[in-house]
C-alpha cells in the first residue's frame, strides 16, 4: 500500500521559499510546490523511493517541465540521477518536507503482518512470555480481552515485536511479546530498549488461556494479577507519623488547663467556688467548649444565674433583647369587602 506524508512545515520549507529567487520570478512557490508533490505521489504509488523518471517529470510539469526541473535542482529540492541510461530525478528526503515509505520499509511491514498472523509461531511465543511485555514487564491484553483488561487496570495492547528489525526470517527466538507503547517507541532501533528475560512463571489471562488451548497449548489462567497496588505507607515501609497537636504553654488566667486524662478517670481540678468544675475531662484532641471561658473575658457564660458563669458579672448567659417591631411594619389586614357584587 502506497503511503506519503507531508509535514506541517512543508508550506514554509526554506528551500521551497527560495524558488522565486532562482527562477527570477518566473515560477511561484505554489507552482513548484504542486509540481514536487505530484511527482512524490507518483513515486509513492510505484514505490520508486523518491525517484521519478523523465516521462513522469514531463507529464507532471506540463509545458514548463524543463524550467521546473532546472529550478528544483538549483534550490536543492531535486537531484538529477540516471536510471537505465535515461535521466531521472530524486526528490529530497527530509521529514520536514515529504516522507515516503520506501520499498524496503514496505516489504518489512508486510513481513511483520505475516509473522503476526502465523499462529503456529505466535502461540509458542505467547506460551513462553505470557501476557507480559518483555521490555517494561507490564501486563498487556490481546484482542477480545480488552474489556476485562481495563477492569483489571492493565489496558495496554499486546503486540508481537521482532527483536532484530529487518530480519526477514522470523523465528520463535526473534519474536517477543511487547506492549504497543514499547513497540512503537522501539521501532527499528534495536538498542533503544533492554530486552528482559522470559518470565519463569508466565501470567495468563483467561482469554489467553482459551486462545492457547485452541492452538494445542493447555494452561491454567493465573489467579492473582502480578501488578502491585499502591500502598498508603511510604516506600521505606515505615508508617507515617501523626501530626502532633499543639498545646498551650500555660492556661488562661482563672481557667482550667486542658490536660489528658484517661477515660473513666475524674479530673483533679478543685470544685471550689470561683473555679467551675468541668462537666467532662478535656483532652488534647477535644477543643475547649464554649462555656469554658476565663472570668472577665467579655464572653457570655453558661452559669444560668448560679454565680459560677464566666460572663462579665458571673450571672450566666443573657439572651439579647428582641427589638420591638414597628407598628408600621405590621402586616396590614386585607380590607373587608363591602356589599355583594
Amino acid at each position: 500500500m502506497s503511503w506519503l506524508k507531508g509535514s506541517d512545515k512543508a508550506a514554509t520549507f526554506p528551500k521551497a521559499l527560495n524558488v522565486p529567487h532562482f527562477s527570477k520570478g518566473e515560477i511561484s512557490v505554489n507552482e513548484m510546490f504542486g509540481f514536487i508533490h505530484r511527482c512524490a505521489y507518483e513515486s509513492a504509488a510505484h514505490r520508486t523511493d523518491y525517484v521519478i523518471e523523465f516521462g513522469v517529470a514531463m507529464m507532471m510539469g506540463g509545458p514548463n517541465y524543463e524550467r521546473l526541473l532546472e529550478v528544483a535542482e538549483q534550490t536543492g529540492l531535486m537531484e538529477q540521477l540516471e536510471t537505465d541510461g535515461a535521466p531521472s530525478w530524486k526528490i529530497i528526503e527530509d521529514p520536514d518536507f515529504i516522507h515516503l515509505i520506501t520499498k524496503a520499509e514496505q516489504e518489512w511491514m508486510n513481513q511483520q503482518r505475516r509473522d503476526s498472523r502465523d499462529t503456529k509461531m505466535t502461540s509458542l511465543v505467547r506460551l513462553r512470555d505470557g501476557d507480559a511485555c518483555r521490555y517494561c514487564l507490564k501486563i498487556v491484553y490481546f484482542g477480545g480481552d480488552k474489556k476485562s483488561a481495563r477492569a483489571g487496570g492493565y489496558a495496554r495492547t499486546g503486540t508481537m515485536d521482532h527483536v532484530i528489525a529487518g530480519d526477514m526470517d522470523a523465528t520463535v527466538d526473534t519474536l517477543v511479546v511487547a506492549c504497543g507503547e514499547c513497540n512503537s517507541r522501539k521501532k527499528n532501533h534495536d538498542d533503544l530498549l533492554d530486552l528482559q528475560p522470559a518470565p519463569a512463571v508466565p501470567f495468563y489471562s483467561p482469554s489467553t488461556a482459551t486462545w492457547l488451548a485452541k492452538h494445542g497449548h493447555h494452561v491454567q489462567p493465573t489467579g492473582k494479577h502480578p501488578v502491585m497496588k499502591k500502598k498508603a505507607t511510604p516506600a521505606d515501609g515505615t508508617p507515617s507519623a501523626q501530626r502532633p497537636v499543639e498545646q498551650p504553654a500555660t492556661a488562661a488566667p482563672g481557667s482550667i488547663q486542658a490536660t489528658e486524662a484517661p477515660s473513666g478517670q475524674a479530673s483533679s481540678a478543685d470544685s471550689t467556688p470561683g473555679n467551675r468544675e468541668p462537666s467532662r475531662s478535656l483532652t488534647a484532641d477535644q477543643p475547649d467548649p464554649a462555656d469554658h471561658k476565663p472570668d472577665g473575658s467579655g464572653y457570655a457564660g453558661a452559669g444560668h444565674g448560679t454565680g459560677l458563669g464566666s460572663g462579665r458579672e458571673g450571672k450566666g448567659a443573657q439572651l439579647p433583647e428582641t427589638p420591638k417591631q414597628n407598628s408600621r411594619a405590621k402586616r396590614r389586614r386585607r380590607p373587608r369587602k363591602r356589599g355583594g357584587i
